[in-house]
């Protein structure tokens, strides 16, 4: 599960504006050669049935990746959070996920830390002739979802197909509840809610039947960011 507390630019007189985010049975990816933003949106996952792995369940050619050691837990979750704070506020609230200030997230660990989920996984090379472009594509083995990533040097766009809406959710799936935004009263901790974005109930995962097609430029890099490839 995660908590996050991020702050926007205010409007008016405002100073600030806090917006306050609740993701429940969130999933980030452990293991090697994955891409971590692809795999950040082929929400939701559902972890009603879980059982132990059996070379049975193998069927045709496929690869079991390992956890990768050499990136920690705490910088693959700040990625994916920072996005889900600036994704949701922007579809959710108005806001410009751009204009993020400063945020906070809590996560909280499940009994089963790690589980193994089906995912599979094209990469194409920007080698292909698709003028300096790579593409990456994964599928949700549980649902079906299928996303995608397109980037080069100049744009980077993700496209992400609608779920099946026969497909039945259980409820330890992922949930997005709604970004509400608060304004802080008082010590210890304590927040009133300003606003709920959009004024709706709380919906599962934002798109999670619909589909989405989002495209961004990649941030300019500094002089040194350039010289020295960071």
């Amino acid at each position: 599960d995660l908590r996050m507390m991020a702050s926007f630019p205010g409007k008016g007189l405002s100073k600030e504006t806090l917006v306050y985010y609740e993701v429940l049975d969130w999933a980030y990816p452990r293991a090697n050669y994955l891409d971590v933003r692809l795999m950040g949106i082929l929400e939701p996952w559902d972890f009603a049935k879980v059982g132990p792995f059996d070379p049975a369940m193998q069927e045709g050619n496929f690869r079991v990746v390992s956890v990768d050691a050499s990136t920690k837990d705490q910088v693959v979750i700040d990625k994916l959070a920072l996005d889900v704070a600036g994704n949701d506020a922007e579809a959710v609230l108005g806001l410009n996920k751009k204009s993020i200030r400063t945020w906070a997230r809590k996560a909280r660990k499940h009994k089963d830390g790690l589980v193994m989920v089906p995912v599979y996984f094209v990469d194409r090379p920007a080698t292909d002739g698709r003028d300096g472009e790579q593409v990456r594509i994964a599928v949700n083995g549980q649902t079906g979802r299928a996303a995608a990533v397109v980037f080069s040097d100049k744009r980077e766009t993700h496209v992400v197909a609608p779920l099946n809406p026969s497909l039945h959710l259980s409820g330890e799936s992922t949930v997005h509840a709604i970004p509400v935004e608060v304004k802080y009263v008082k010590s210890p901790f304590l927040y009133q809610i300003v606003r709920r974005g959009g004024g709706e109930q709380p919906r599962q995962v934002a798109a999670a039947v619909e589909g989405s097609y989002r495209e961004e430029k990649p941030k300019r890099k500094g002089l040194f960011a350039a010289i020295f490839g960071k």
